[in-house]
């Protein structure tokens, strides 16, 4: 997603393309860091 915002120059698909990257980056500093953060709500929708 943001490769096709960098080519298209869309402001507003690079900030939403931001959200899972952002979400990404918070769950593997969760993980290395023995946070208890466990994302159960999106796992029950996405299962």
């Amino acid at each position: 997603m943001l490769a096709v915002a960098s080519l298209t120059q869309l402001w507003w698909l690079y900030g939403l393309s931001l959200v899972p990257s952002a979400f990404g980056v918070l769950m593997g500093m969760s993980g290395l860091a023995g946070w208890r953060i466990h994302p159960e709500s999106l796992i029950k929708l996405l299962s």
